[in-house]
């Protein structure tokens, strides 16, 4: 008898964690679609310490509202990169798509080299420009040749 209570627990309890998972992984997405993204970055957050952190589609979610927090700040751009390759190692069937999402990330970098380059900020344009080179041979294309 106490088996079956404790099995029963058990059951109870990870059905109501992945509900819970669940419910912020679709807050973070709803306040993504409505453009909150600092607050959708606190739910994503919490999403995955939970068991959503299995889940493709979470880390997805989290690389693109990290992406569309501040592109210029760079710790959000690594953050949504790191976010991309987690949900690239957990479904490779994917791998198309996501590899699309990080060129697109990537491209932050790219861009404020650009920026810096038209304030003539040469030194900071050519740090931004080998950190996007740095970081696509890291997670894309260990061979792609910028000559």
């Amino acid at each position: 008898m106490k088996l079956v209570r404790y099995i029963s627990l058990v059951f109870v309890c990870c059905f109501f964690g992945n509900a819970k998972a669940q419910s912020y992984v679709m807050d973070a997405y709803n306040l993504y679609q409505a453009q909150s993204y600092e607050e959708a970055s606190v739910k994503i957050d919490s999403a995955i310490l939970t068991d959503a952190a299995l889940e493709s589609q979470t880390w997805q979610l989290r690389g693109l509202i990290y992406k569309s927090i501040d592109e210029t700040n760079t710790e959000n751009i690594d953050t949504a990169v790191a976010s991309f390759v987690k949900a690239k190692s957990l479904d490779e069937t994917q791998s198309e798509k996501i590899d699309n999402f990080i060129k697109n990330t990537l491209f932050a970098y790219y861009n404020k080299s650009v920026w810096f380059m038209d304030d003539l900020q040469l030194d900071a344009s050519v740090k931004e420009y080998n950190k996007y080179k740095a970081k696509y041979i890291e997670v894309l294309d260990s061979k792609k040749d910028f000559k």
